[in-house]
């Protein structure tokens, strides 16, 4: 997005006004701020992946939109501008990429994501 780096699918459900498991978690949008109505199941996160979380928003939290736009346009090497209202998804192996990872290792991580991803289909 124009602004930096968001999750399709989080933006989907957000810009979606009836979703129906939104209205009885998420308050009403006032500006960009959104809350939470009730307590939050986090059982398929593991604890360091609370702690990275907790973690993430406290370093973020202060920020205003602006501030945060601007932190992830020097900070998120494999996000790229678009144009105003449009989108382009970040791949995986931009991400590695900008992690550091050779050419040969994401060949290889995406070669055995695609051999697991095929397991699971095959047990599924």
């Amino acid at each position: 997005m124009r602004k930096g780096p968001t999750i399709s699918e989080v933006m989907n459900f957000v810009n979606r006004r009836d979703a129906v498991k939104w209205k009885g978690l998420i308050s009403a949008r006032k500006g960009n701020a959104l809350n939470l109505l009730t307590k939050t199941d986090y059982g398929s996160l593991s604890d360091p992946e609370i702690e990275i979380l907790d973690a993430v928003v406290a370093e973020h939290f202060s920020r205003s939109t602006e501030d945060l736009v601007q932190w992830c346009h020097r900070n998120c090497p494999e996000y790229k501008d678009v144009p105003s209202g449009g989108r382009k998804p970040i791949e995986v192996e931009d991400i590695m990429a900008a992690g550091k990872k050779s050419k040969e290792q994401i060949k290889k991580i995406v070669a055995r994501a695609e051999e697991l991803q095929e397991f699971d289909e095959l047990l599924a």
